[in-house]
């Protein structure tokens, strides 16, 4: 393997990264946005509200986005090892 290569490959594994976590991110932001514009509003300053809508969001985006991750997560791994093979 050259420099090259794994600098590629690294790249590569950042992005993937970001592209896996991106949805996880942004899904907790945006939940944890609504319900504290809504304890806001309302005044209701419980911290378990955001803590537990956080938890079960991210738990079905999970259940959903789970074949994607390990498509995208195999996919990497038979790149990276047909690379390997290479040498």
């Amino acid at each position: 393997m050259t420099a090259d290569s794994v600098v590629d490959l690294t790249r590569n594994a950042m992005f993937l990264v970001m592209m896996l976590a991106a949805p996880v991110v942004v899904t907790a932001a945006v939940i944890g946005l609504a319900v504290g514009f809504l304890q806001a509003i309302t005044s209701i300053q419980d911290q378990t509200i955001t803590v537990a809508l956080k938890l079960i969001t991210i738990g079905a985006l999970l259940v959903l986005l789970g074949g994607w991750f390990g498509q995208s997560i195999q996919s990497f791994a038979l790149r990276v090892f047909e690379q390997i093979s290479r040498l």
